[in-house]
């Protein structure tokens, strides 16, 4: 299996308007609403707002500290990171809480990621997969744990809901439309019907799928949060993958290729709601601290309801601007995304000050729809974790 040797190929499919808010069908790709309207005066307020405690609050902020240092000796990440968020909602830029979220980085990426077991091929399956007779195979619980629980950790990191779900029925369409990939060595998400192992359940979920060839199980989830390579500047599979309205995910792997399914649920009742704001913004590399090992090429920033079109990219070390790069922008996968490349290689214990400015945020509807420029800006921190 070439683990390092990932294909992908991103989305170009509708989807409803209710689940992306204000975004419509238009032949095919989700488009951004139409601006009747002219735009309010720029909001120049950067959306970083100074530490400190309010007065009369010292009680309360120790509170908050005491159950937060509690929750990370006991290592609830998952709790943890969402009375941080809140935390941090109340006490922006302390710096005891970043100290805490600095630590909780670490732990969660060293028990998640860098000191898990990564168990051979065959562990992950109840019946192995075989493409020479078209027997797509059955992973096993172990098997879909690992990929979940990656996603999980990845959406955690990002700030968003992490108690995720897989769909059992979409975890045997993904398992089939594996199969297919594998058997034909391509990718493709409307797989003809003279496929070898072809079938109409395997071919319908490529549709809706992340499709990965070389990587599986947690290893290709990895390689679609990279999302480097040609044809993937949208960063497509990232955004799928961070799309913080879903919460149910389908798997499957066979031995060389791997299919998540991103959006679909089979069954309606494992839907929940995620509580994401749509003023809340995602961003990969995450503000404040974030691992240097899951540093990638192409740094994104997504939005709900936002205009990039004009959109200004600026990144700063040590108080110098660093050369930055804005790819193509392009809608359709999940929640709208400016992505960009920092040219300088990214070194551990810096922080690197990122704005973006110009950001058109769409508020209402048709002919009622306005918008108001605004600036976004975070502190990206890598940490070399060992």
């Amino acid at each position: 299996m070439f683990r390092y040797l990932a294909l992908f190929i991103p989305l170009s499919i509708s989807l409803s308007p209710g689940v992306f808010g204000q975004n419509h069908k238009s032949k095919g790709i989700v488009k951004a609403p139409v601006i009747l309207q002219k735009s309010h005066k720029p909001d120049t307020a950067s959306h970083v707002i100074k530490p400190g405690i309010p007065a009369g609050n010292e009680k309360h902020f120790q509170e908050v500290q005491s159950r937060l240092t509690k929750l990370l000796a006991e290592k609830k990440f998952s709790l943890f990171a969402t009375q941080m968020r809140n935390a941090l909602h109340q006490f922006p830029g302390n710096k005891k809480l970043l100290e805490l979220k600095k630590q909780f980085v670490i732990q969660d990426y060293q028990s998640s990621v860098l000191h898990q077991v990564r168990l051979p091929d065959e562990k992950y399956f109840e019946k192995k997969p075989s493409p020479s007779s078209c027997q797509p195979g059955i992973v096993n619980a172990l098997g879909h744990q690992y990929v979940l629980g990656r996603i999980n950790y990845v959406r955690r990191l990002a700030g968003l809901y992490d108690s995720c779900v897989f769909d059992p029925a979409l975890n045997r369409r993904c398992q089939m439309a594996s199969l297919m990939i594998d058997a034909n060595g391509k990718l493709d998400h409307a797989p003809k019907s003279n496929w070898k192992c072809y079938t109409k359940e395997g071919a319908s979920v490529s549709a809706n799928s992340n499709l990965s060839m070389g990587y599986n199980f947690a290893d290709a989830v990895m390689g679609q949060m990279e999302d480097d390579g040609s044809g993937n500047a949208a960063c497509g599979h990232r955004r799928w993958i961070l799309n913080p309205y879903n919460n149910v995910f389908g798997h499957g792997s066979t031995f060389n290729a791997m299919t998540l399914s991103v959006f679909g649920a089979g069954d309606p009742k494992l839907v929940k709601k995620t509580g994401f704001v749509d003023t809340q913004f995602i961003c990969w590399p995450s503000a404040d601290f974030f691992p240097i090992d899951l540093v990638p090429e192409r740094w994104s920033f997504s939005l709900a309801n936002a205009d990039f079109s004009q959109a200004k990219v600026t990144v700063m070390l040590n108080g110098k601007p660093l050369k930055v790069k804005i790819e193509p922008m392009k809608v359709g996968y999940a929640v709208n995304t400016l992505v960009w490349t920092v040219a300088e290689v990214i070194q551990a214990n810096q922080a690197y000050s990122v704005s973006i400015s110009r950001v058109k945020v769409i508020s209402g509807w048709g002919r009622n729809a306005s918008g108001n420029m605004r600036t976004y800006s975070y502190q990206v921190i890598p940490l070399q974790i060992k």
